[in-house]
């Protein structure tokens, strides 16, 4: 399998597991937090490795692999409170809680990329760190 290829395959499946974690948004809890969210639309990805040679899938199965290693790692690196924060939500099984650890997820930290950077978490900076993406 070609670089090129690769990198889309790769790229593909980013998207996926953005689309999931988007397309699983929770109902009820807190009606602000709701309306941010729907600013997100789902979007299912597809892609036909149906003429891949085994070759070619061994490899899209490493990726997919080491895709899942990534998140975990990124999230660490935008803030070192994130591991325990994302804990701390998981925890919570409330509406609002639900809603809170998936905009957690959309917007990889407790801050809305959308508004601003700011915070839609009590508890955590007021300001996302500089260093953070």
């Amino acid at each position: 399998m070609t670089s090129l290829k690769l990198f889309i395959s790769f790229v593909l499946l980013m998207g996926l597991i953005a689309t999931t974690l988007t397309a699983q948004q929770p109902a009820g809890g807190d009606p602000e937090l709701a309306r941010k969210i729907a600013r997100f639309s789902p979007t299912t990805l597809t892609a036909d490795v149906s003429k891949l040679t085994p070759k070619d899938r061994q490899a899209l199965d490493k990726i997919i692999e080491a895709a899942k290693l990534l998140d975990p790692l990124f999230l660490r690196q935008v803030w070192n409170g994130n591991e325990a924060l994302e804990k701390k939500l998981q925890a919570d099984k409330s509406a609002a809680g639900r809603q809170r650890l998936h905009y957690f997820y959309i917007n990889d930290g407790p801050w809305s990329r959308l508004d601003n950077k700011e915070p839609f978490i009590e508890g955590v900076p007021r300001e996302k760190p500089h260093q953070a993406s």
